[in-house]
């Protein structure tokens, strides 16, 4: 039944229109807009890696900034090192301490004189 009705359909007046699309991108034109578009896409992309905030140069001047800074991290590190075994040897050795306050805030022993000498100035002359 189906093929004797798409042959009435087919003849005389009740004949199936055909849809017709317009053809404003056949397959040739359809790629070559694809190609224009990924060049376009590709020339951005590249734009993108070369010249914006996070481009490859940005991450290698990033990279030697990384670099500096753990060097002066390491360098502190052995800085505070040895503050730390200073700081537990005049925990231990007496003498140590004893030298220390001398030197640096000038205390002294019962009955010992200290002797000062003022420094000259050079605008006094």
């Amino acid at each position: 039944m189906t093929t004797m009705n798409a042959r009435i359909i087919g003849r005389g007046k009740y004949q199936m229109n055909k849809i017709k699309y317009p053809v404003f991108l056949s397959g040739v034109h359809l790629m070559q807009c694809l190609v224009v578009a990924l060049l376009i896409i590709s020339c951005l992309v590249l734009y993108g890696i070369i010249f914006s905030d996070h481009s490859i140069f940005r991450y290698r001047e990033q990279c030697r900034q990384v670099e500096e800074l753990d060097a002066k991290i390491e360098k502190l590190r052995e800085e505070n090192h040895r503050s730390f075994r200073r700081i537990q040897g005049f925990k231990k050795d007496l003498q140590a301490q004893e030298r220390l306050v001398r030197e640096q805030l000038g205390w002294t022993r019962e009955n010992e004189l200290m002797f000062e000498f003022p420094v000259p100035r050079k605008d006094r002359q």
